[in-house]
C-alpha cells in the first residue's frame, strides 16, 4: 500500500513538472549561471593583475594575456547574462576553458586526476556549447532584434511573409538565424 502511494506521488510529481517545461527559461538560467561565473572570474583576474600575470607566466603564457583574458571573461559573461552576441561569447568561453584544462588542470603524469580537477571547466564548456547550439532564447536582448534561434520560421513556406513573422525570407529561411 505504501509502495502504491509512492508511485502515485511520483506520477503526480511528473505531471506537475511537465507544466513547467520551458526551454527558453532553461536557456535563460543556463546563460545567467555561465555569465555570472565568468564575470566573477574576470573581475578576480583584474583585481590582482600582478599575481595573475605571474600565474600566466608560470604556465608559459604571455603576461599581457592575463589582462586580455580577464576583460574577455567579463565581456563574455555580461553578454551571456544579457543574451546578446551569445554565439561569440560561447566560442570565447569554450576557448578559455580548453586552454585552462590543457595548461592548468591536466597533468600528463596523472590524467584521471586532471579530468576530475577539470569537471567544472568541462561543465562550463558543455553549457556554452548548449547555448551556442540553441541560441540565447526568448528572454534575451538578442531576441529584441529578432535574431534568436530559428525564430519559428517555416522554411517550407518562405514565399509567404506570414511564414517568417514579418521577417524577410531568403534561401536559408527567414534570415533570422544569427544566434545573437
Amino acid at each position: 500500500n505504501q509502495f502504491k502511494t509512492s508511485l502515485l506521488s511520483i506520477k503526480y510529481l511528473f505531471r506537475f513538472m511537465k507544466k513547467f517545461k520551458n526551454p527558453d527559461v532553461a536557456i535563460l538560467i543556463l546563460r545567467i549561471i555561465v555569465g555570472v561565473v565568468f564575470i566573477a572570474h574576470g573581475v578576480l583576474k583584474l583585481m590582482d593583475i600582478p599575481n595573475t600575470q605571474a600565474f600566466f607566466q608560470a604556465i608559459q603564457l604571455a603576461p599581457w594575456l592575463a589582462v586580455a583574458v580577464g576583460v574577455v571573461e567579463i565581456l563574455a559573461g555580461i553578454s551571456m547574462v544579457l543574451g546578446y552576441f551569445t554565439f561569440a561569447s560561447a566560442i570565447a568561453i569554450i576557448i578559455i576553458m580548453l586552454v585552462a584544462i590543457f595548461k592548468v588542470k591536466l597533468n600528463p603524469n596523472q590524467f584521471m586526476n586532471g579530468i576530475f580537477n577539470a569537471e567544472i571547466d568541462i561543465s562550463l564548456i558543455i553549457s556554452s556549447l548548449v547555448i551556442l547550439m540553441t541560441g540565447s532564447g526568448r528572454y534575451s536582448l538578442g531576441n529584441k532584434c529578432g535574431c534568436v534561434g530559428s525564430c519559428g520560421c517555416d522554411k517550407t513556406n518562405c514565399n509567404l511573409t506570414d511564414a517568417c513573422k514579418g521577417k524577410t525570407c531568403d534561401l536559408n529561411g527567414c534570415g533570422c538565424d544569427c544566434h545573437k
